[in-house]
C-alpha cells in the first residue's frame, strides 16, 4: 500500500480508519480529525485558494489544553488589555504575535477566515514580523474568541509587548 500524504498539512495520513474527505470529485486524506476539520472550514469559508498558493505544507491544529485556554481568557481582563490595546474610532485594536505562520498562503488564510469574525473590522498580517494589527468591536466579540478563531486554523496569537526601557 502506497502511503499517503495529509491534504492539509502534508504529515502522513496512516489513521486507521481512515481520515478522509471528498474535495472537488477526488477522495483526500487527513492524518487528523483537526487538519479535516480546518479544511471543511477553509472550505465552508470559500477560501480553498489557500491550498493552490501555499507553498509550504500547513500547521496542523492541536487542541487547546485547559491551561492554554485560560491563557487566552485572561486577555479580556481589562487590566491585561491596558498594555496591548488602544481605542481606535472602530472600537478596540490590538497587536498579536501570530506564530505557525510558514507562507503567504497562511497570510491569505488568516486574514480572510478572521474577516468573518464577528465583531472584526480589520486583521492584517506581517509576514517578515509574524505580527497582526486587530481591530474588533468588543461588542460583537472578545478579544479570546478572536484568538481563539486563530488557534482552530492551526496558527497561536499571543498579545505583541515590546520590550519596555527599564527606569533608571
Amino acid at each position: 500500500m502506497i502511503p499517503l500524504d495529509c491534504y492539509h498539512c502534508g504529515e502522513p495520513a496512516t489513521g486507521t480508519p481512515p481520515i478522509t474527505l471528498e474535495l472537488e470529485g477526488a477522495l483526500r486524506h487527513f492524518c487528523c480529525v483537526g487538519c479535516k476539520a480546518v479544511c471543511e472550514t477553509i472550505r465552508a469559508e470559500g477560501l480553498t485558494g489557500f491550498y493552490q498558493f501555499r507553498t509550504e505544507p500547513a500547521v496542523t491544529p492541536k487542541a487547546l489544553s485547559d491551561s492554554e485556554r485560560n491563557r487566552i481568557l485572561e486577555v479580556d481582563h481589562p487590566l491585561v488589555q491596558k498594555s496591548f490595546v488602544s481605542p481606535v474610532t472602530a472600537g478596540q485594536e490590538a497587536t498579536l504575535l501570530v506564530s505557525g505562520i510558514t507562507c503567504a498562503a497562511c497570510i491569505w488564510l488568516l486574514e480572510n477566515h478572521m474577516a468573518r469574525q464577528p465583531g472584526v473590522v480589520s486583521f492584517s498580517v506581517n509576514h517578515s514580523t509574524q505580527r497582526a494589527r486587530l481591530i474588533w468591536n468588543p461588542e460583537h466579540s472578545k478579544l479570546s474568541q478572536l484568538l481563539i478563531a486563530v488557534h482552530e486554523l492551526g496558527y497561536r496569537a499571543r498579545p505583541y509587548q515590546p520590550m519596555r526601557p527599564r527606569k533608571p
